[in-house]
């Protein structure tokens, strides 16, 4: 196994492991209402999140809130994003 499927692994593994998550987060483009399909955020039961910007190869992992920190640089991009919950998620 190389590198880099090892720290990706053992993220995963720190972030995923036996935990619940009740909502699936989308995040939207206000001015034209369509939604950024790359990025998704999972909401725990204590309200933390886990956010992925997949783009190729690289995904980007966040544990902050696009509103409390913008880990991807959304704002680059988007003047305003909305969220959208999914509620109950249950991947199973």
């Amino acid at each position: 196994m190389n590198n880099y499927i090892k720290s990706f692994t053992k993220k995963m593994d720190e972030l995923l492991w036996k935990e619940e998550f009740t909502n699936l987060i989308y995040l939207h483009d206000k001015e034209d209402n369509e939604r950024l399909d790359q990025v998704i955020f999972l909401k725990k039961n204590n309200e933390d999140v886990v956010g992925f910007y997949i783009r190729g190869n690289n995904p980007l992992i966040s544990v902050n809130k696009v509103y409390s920190l913008d880990d991807f640089n959304l704002y680059a991009t988007y003047d305003e994003l909305i969220e959208y919950e999914e509620k109950n998620f249950n991947p199973f």
